[in-house]
């Protein structure tokens, strides 16, 4: 039976749609989530005692990093000068103009065989621009974030360098991976390798003793002497023939990372590596030299991003320790960046000097949207300042009770706290008592608090009110009440096992501290939200979510204290 069905043949009222949709069992109703730990990654990167990173774009968040993590910023000179090529930026009147003539200026420079990048901000645009392609027959490399592309990425952003090649990718696939001019040798040496070896051990294992007769007989004739040699003695080691083929793989893949081999076919696999990548070493610096000679990788970003990082990493993808390359970004006036964040008097003047399809190119324009930029990036760091603000008044909180926490994990017998919580509570109750009730009232308090009838001998005392006299006289007697019912609840848990009354005191501590922690979590979400409307009373939020969070968290401290006194008084063993 379908939703609709039911609401049609039942009349119900607004409010009896969820009782209605749970006796007909038609959706689940899933429980309440709960919040039982936060922290923000400002905070997080704060715990480790050293903090230091290295990055090629982190000049731009020079003070994010100053101001949060105590960080400094150094730039360190490259090896070999920058021969990239950063021209200035092309900016259209409309999106149509701008994307016809990215597929335009990637036939004219895949004409003259030169190695293109080009970095869109989604995946669907990386579609869109694969189709243009496709209408002027040129071949690329589609590459983004989805999953059939996870196993190549890596592949295909190394291969980008290669001559004739056109690599589309999102801006954030592929990193990690260095883009070689001419193309990167090791994947191809990895592929045929792995050829060489699965079909000689699989030809071997079919009982066909004669290696030459396989199909494997078409890569030796590139093959040395000492190549085949190795071949054949790997293929007589028994370990080697109890393989897989996903775990030569891995052995493949992994030889950079192991230092030191310890097997003999581990050995002979490297060996066999090193001298396919001597043999292929010299056509890849041929291939170097060319690409070279027609300029480097071409970079084509077809939209500036809010944060300038994202586009000086694109740049980066070229001029890889001195190569040369060229770089250039696509825009039009319907780009975000343009129209949330541009003044209106460079809107007006890109508007004026506009004529059909021709592009502006200006150096001032280009410095305009860094301008643009830096005011998102500024921006987005206020956003993140002021989620660290926020957070630093709940990660104080947070420190005590995870040290409060550690302190009874570690403890041999939680006695002493024990006492300690009592001793607070008792004094919290006198002190009330001291400023709002008679001393019968604070005694009938205390009666039920303790579970047991108290009495005072003295009755000249026992309906006045409460003075400085006689405050610590009654919380003498009132601690001592509390020893008495105290060791003789620890006396009673004591009789089934030695060492149970610790165990069960240090599981009722944690319990509550945890139980409570996540309850206070949940009233310092609502606070949080709460605060941000006393800004339209000329007050602040920060300081009004600081006062606040101070009272809850005090209140918490005396909630957790009486109630783990409470039921340890009331605890029994089943």
């Amino acid at each position: 039976m379908s939703l609709q069905d039911v609401l049609c043949q039942t009349d119900v009222g607004e409010m009896g749609y969820i009782k209605l949709l749970k006796q007909k069992k038609i959706y689940p109703f899933d429980k309440k989530t709960e919040t039982v730990a936060t922290i923000t990654y400002q905070n997080f990167f704060l715990l480790y005692p050293k903090l230091s990173g290295m990055t090629g774009t982190g000049k731009t968040a020079e003070i994010e990093f100053e101001k949060i993590y105590n960080l400094s910023v150094e730039v360190i000179p490259t090896a070999k000068s920058n021969q990239r090529i950063d021209l200035p930026d092309l900016i259209y009147k409309d999106q149509f103009a701008k994307w016809y003539a990215i597929a335009k200026t990637c036939n004219q420079i895949s004409q003259t065989n030169q190695p293109i990048l080009i970095g869109t901000t989604t995946v669907e645009k990386s579609e869109m621009v694969a189709q243009l392609l496709s209408e002027y027959n040129l071949r690329y490399q589609l590459l983004n974030a989805k999953p059939q592309n996870v196993r190549r990425e890596s592949e295909i952003v190394a291969q980008a360098g290669q001559e004739r090649t056109i690599t589309i990718a999102t801006n954030m696939a592929g990193r990690g991976t260095d883009i070689i001019l001419g193309g990167n040798i090791n994947f191809p040496i990895q592929k045929e390798l792995y050829d060489i070896l699965t079909l000689s051990k699989n030809y071997l294992l079919s009982k066909k003793l004669n290696l030459f007769e396989s199909p494997v007989k078409q890569y030796f004739n590139s093959t040395s002497y000492k190549v085949l040699t190795v071949i054949v003695s790997l293929l007589k080691n028994k370990k080697f023939l109890q393989l897989s083929d996903v775990d030569i793989l891995r052995i493949l893949k992994e030889n950079d990372r192991v230092s030191s081999p310890k097997t003999n076919y581990y050995c002979s696999i490297r060996f066999l590596i090193n001298q396919l990548n001597s043999y292929y070493q010299k056509q890849q610096n041929q291939r170097n030299r060319i690409v070279k000679n027609l300029g480097g990788l071409y970079i084509i970003g077809t939209e500036r991003n809010d944060s300038r990082r994202v586009d000086n990493q694109l740049r980066g993808r070229c001029g890889r320790q001195g190569d040369p390359g060229i770089s250039r970004f696509f825009l039009s006036l319907d780009d975000n960046l343009l129209r949330l964040f541009g003044s209106p008097k460079i809107q007006n003047l890109i508007k004026g000097q506009m004529i059909d399809n021709t592009p502006l190119e200006s150096k001032f324009l280009t410095k305009s949207l860094d301008s643009a930029q830096n005011r998102v990036e500024e921006r987005a760091y206020q956003q993140r300042k002021n989620l660290f603000d926020y957070d630093e008044i709940l990660n104080f909180q947070r420190k005590i009770v995870y040290f409060e926490r550690e302190l009874i994990l570690n403890s041999v017998s939680p006695q002493q706290t024990i006492l300690g919580y009592a001793e607070q509570v008792i004094t919290n109750f006198l002190l009330l008592g001291e400023q709002k009730f008679q001393l019968n009232q604070v005694i009938f308090l205390f009666q039920i608090f303790f579970g047991k009838p108290l009495t005072i001998k003295d009755s000249k005392i026992a309906n006045q009110r409460m003075n400085k006299a006689k405050y610590n006289k009654l919380k003498r007697y009132f601690f001592d009440e509390f020893w008495l019912k105290y060791s003789a609840k620890k006396a009673e848990l004591t009789i089934y096992e030695y060492g149970v009354c610790e165990n069960f005191e240090r599981s009722l501590i944690l319990i509550n501290i945890d139980q409570i922690w996540r309850e206070h979590l949940r009233k310092m979400d609502i606070l949080r939200e709460a605060v941000g409307w006393r800004g339209y009373g000329q007050k602040n939020p920060l300081y009004e979510y600081k006062k606040d969070a101070y009272t809850l968290f005090q209140t918490r401290n005396s909630q957790l204290r009486e109630i783990i006194i409470y039921n340890l008084l009331r605890s029994v063993i089943l």
